[in-house]
């Protein structure tokens, strides 16, 4: 099956954040990576602090994007949880939804708020060590404080936006869910299996050694789970 695979970067990312998965995917995916304002090649529009308007903004980049083809979304945390609402606006609209939803590194949306500070509203020195105990920031980058002096306010914007939102029930949509994390991370299995209340279809969860940015070392394991979707093979994937 010919297939779009729509992915969105994590907080501070941009849309070559998954670059290295497209070496993983089989030759039927076309990968297409969307950005939200203020990040990579749209540095100059204005910051976003607000989730259902970056959702908003993504829902209307996604119509731009797509055709007849069949669609999966993939996002990591901050473009998971947009991904989310990206998919609600999708079916309340009645537009054409995706073969399959894949998120990493969210809680189930409903587990948003259970977090263990308010990282956006943390002094700079503080807001560092956080970013540290995600991983995926090398201790270089942390050290470097022109690097800082140009990230902080994006990273700053992007976790406001998360930890600000207010998670409503709605109907579940009818798209199935793939849903991952590291084990290592601050998820989990009771908020992993949170995704389960937002679809009517299958949910799969899987977790992968690593921290919150497994993602990094494990493109070649998530190439493989997002080739077996497209496959509907999933169950034969192997972690």
């Amino acid at each position: 099956m010919s297939v779009k695979l729509v992915c969105l970067h994590y907080g501070g990312g941009n849309r070559f954040s998954f670059l290295k998965l497209k070496e993983y995917l089989d030759p039927s995916i076309e990968m297409v990576s969307l950005e939200i304002p203020g990040h990579g090649k749209r540095l100059n529009e204005s910051l976003l602090t607000d989730l259902e308007v970056m959702a908003d903004d993504v829902f209307e980049q996604l119509k731009n994007v797509l055709d007849n083809k069949e669609y999966i979304l993939y996002g990591h945390s901050l473009g998971g949880m947009i991904l989310f609402l990206v998919t609600r606006l999708l079916q309340n609209n009645g537009n054409k939804l995706p073969n399959h939803l894949i998120v990493s590194g969210c809680k189930g949306p409903k587990y948003n708020h259970v977090r263990s500070s308010i990282c956006h509203l943390l002094n700079d020195l503080d807001f560092k060590l956080e970013l540290k105990k995600l991983g995926g920031f090398p201790e270089e980058a942390l050290q470097n404080e022109e690097l800082l002096t140009f990230f902080l306010p994006i990273l700053r914007a992007d976790f406001k936006a998360i930890e600000t939102y207010k998670y409503k029930k709605e109907k579940p949509f009818k798209v199935p869910i793939t849903a991952m994390s590291g084990l290592n991370e601050n998820i989990t299995r009771e908020q992993l299996e949170g995704w389960n209340e937002e679809s009517d279809l299958d949910i799969n969860l899987i977790q992968f050694p690593g921290n919150h940015f497994f993602i990094l070392d494990k493109f070649k394991e998530i190439g493989d789970v997002i080739n077996q979707i497209v496959n509907n093979k999933l169950s034969e994937v192997k972690i």
